[in-house]
């Protein structure tokens, strides 16, 4: 995928993409799933959790203190916390003046 979007900015003819694409994948063989995050550049990294666009700084900061990927299975935080963590971020990084009526 990324080598894709990366192909679109070096051809002059072609319009290169200008947003960042965050992927998330599943394989059912080895029970593993990944987050990817794409820049229009082209340039791919793997994350266990990642954000982007404007507040994307102070949520990467919160992220960076949850247990998202610890050895053992019961020192990770729950899906349901999880979500929980990620209303809470949404909510206090949002930007309310910028809605537009």
């Amino acid at each position: 995928m990324g080598s894709y979007v990366h192909y679109f900015t070096l051809h002059g003819s072609l319009r290169p993409f200008g947003a960042t694409s965050l992927l998330a994948s599943y394989d059912p063989e080895t029970n593993d799933a990944s987050l990817h995050m794409i820049e229009p550049s082209g340039v791919s990294h793997s994350y266990f959790g990642c954000a982007a666009g404007k507040g994307r700084q102070p949520a990467k900061t919160e992220m960076e203190k949850l247990a998202l990927h610890k050895p053992a299975a019961e020192e990770n935080i729950t899906v349901r916390e999880g979500i929980r963590q990620l209303a809470r971020m949404v909510h206090a990084f949002h930007d309310d003046g910028k809605d537009k009526p």
